[in-house]
């Protein structure tokens, strides 16, 4: 149902369909398991320790990974705090062509500026790794300020 490239970014959104297919599916068995916890007082004090344990593990994990933003760090740094202006619906040239599905960048150039990334080169924008070793083409001049964390953004001279 979710592709490789989207399934870690969009999997939280199908976890309640998730959800009830398993329900759905395991019917018998959950009135099984609720007729095991009535009829036996030790096993659903049992259960009810492990699911509060797990809520305050989940709970303090989330709190503990609140500001814990090191992959897309990149982007806000060197796009969204700069206030880099990009017109919406354009595809943007990327060097390596490997940002595109190993990075958040696509997902947060498509959220913040509604445009899409290519490997293709020769688009009036060009995104470029600062630590690759791809070369910004003739006719291309930079956008970015310094400093930048890894992405350097450029515009094909008019």
């Amino acid at each position: 149902m979710i592709s490789t490239r989207q399934h870690a970014r969009y999997i939280l959104h199908s976890f309640p369909f998730f959800v009830l297919s398993l329900a759905f599916a395991t019917q018998n068995i959950a009135a099984q398991i609720e007729s095991i916890l009535t009829d036996k007082p030790s096993i659903r004090r049992g259960t009810g320790a492990v699911a509060i344990i797990f809520f305050v593990v989940a709970l303090s994990s989330m709190l503990y990974l609140k500001d814990h933003d090191a992959k897309r760090r990149p982007f806000y740094h060197d796009f969204y705090l700069q206030n880099i202006e990009l017109p919406q619906r354009v595809t943007i040239s990327v060097c390596p062509a490997d940002i595109i599905f190993d990075d958040w960048l696509f997902a947060d150039i498509q959220r913040f500026y509604r445009s899409s990334l290519t490997p293709e080169m020769g688009r009036q924008y060009l995104i470029i790794a600062k630590n690759s070793n791809c070369t910004v083409p003739d006719g291309y001049h930079k956008i970015h300020q310094q400093p930048t964390l890894k992405y350097l953004l450029y515009k094909k001279n008019e």
